[in-house]
């Protein structure tokens, strides 16, 4: 959902500028580009953060000529970095780990019920040119209590599931993403993220695992200690919205 690119080094520096870029039609436009201030950038980095794991085997199953101990460890490494990630891109503090989307104080929050009025306050207060590309993200908890609503005039449900293969669930007519770290709908937890998350969230990828075999400190049993390095934070606070329940 969020915009990825990989660094080779400590941090990513961004030049920021969130004006309105004007255009125009020459022949009438001209005179007022000319008058237009220069544009003002603002420089901001975003620093990346290790990440570590350390699954481990016994020497019999790397020995299996059977097993593919490279897929093994890929898979393992995937998995556990992807848990803590993903947490972090949510809920991390900044503190050692990337600055987390709902710990973000600029992104505008709306205060309000999961109802029809809220969704619809949250949909129309994204600006018009992140809407083509916007989702939902809510939890699993969220999604239970939004396929009950239905438009007050027609009846139909504001959820329409996805009816093939590879088509999302829609709500307003965006896609719907559901992750288990987003908080549950609970007074006062923001439980709806919505807007346009590549527009609104960079990670930051190093290029490299780093693993170091640890076959002695723990017979029988060898140990990959892997480690990587990621951040991330919120890029442009406007294209993204937030719902937290006051009941």
């Amino acid at each position: 959902m969020a915009n990825c690119i990989e660094v080779s080094s400590d941090n990513l520096e961004i030049l920021q500028n969130e004006e309105e870029v004007f255009a125009g039609w020459s022949e009438s436009s001209i005179e007022k580009l000319e008058s237009l201030p220069a544009i003002q950038f603002q420089k901001r980095i975003i620093p990346v953060h290790e990440i570590y794991t350390q699954p481990k085997a016994t020497q019999k199953l790397l020995d299996d000529p059977r097993i593919d101990i490279e897929k093994w460890l890929s898979d393992k490494l995937v998995e556990a970095f992807a848990i803590r990630e993903n947490e972090a891109f949510l809920l991390g503090d900044g503190q050692g780990k990337p600055h987390g989307l709902l710990n973000n104080d600029q992104i505008s929050i709306t205060s309000g019920q999961i109802s029809v009025e809220s969704l619809l306050g949250v949909y129309y207060e994204l600006p018009e040119k992140f809407i083509a590309n916007s989702s939902f993200l809510v939890g699993r908890e969220t999604v239970q209590r939004l396929r009950m609503l239905k438009e007050t005039n027609t009846g139909r449900y504001l959820w329409q599931p996805g009816l093939s293969f590879g088509m999302p669930d829609t709500l307003l007519g965006s896609k719907v993403v559901v992750s288990s770290n987003m908080p549950k709908p609970n007074k006062d937890a923001v439980t709806i993220a919505f807007g346009d998350f590549n527009k609104g969230y960079q990670i930051i990828d190093r290029q490299s695992i780093h693993i170091l075999c640890d076959p002695f400190t723990h017979k029988p049993f060898v140990k990959f200690y892997s480690t990587k390095r990621v951040g991330g934070a919120v890029l442009n606070p406007n294209a993204l919205r937030l719902l937290k329940l006051n009941s």
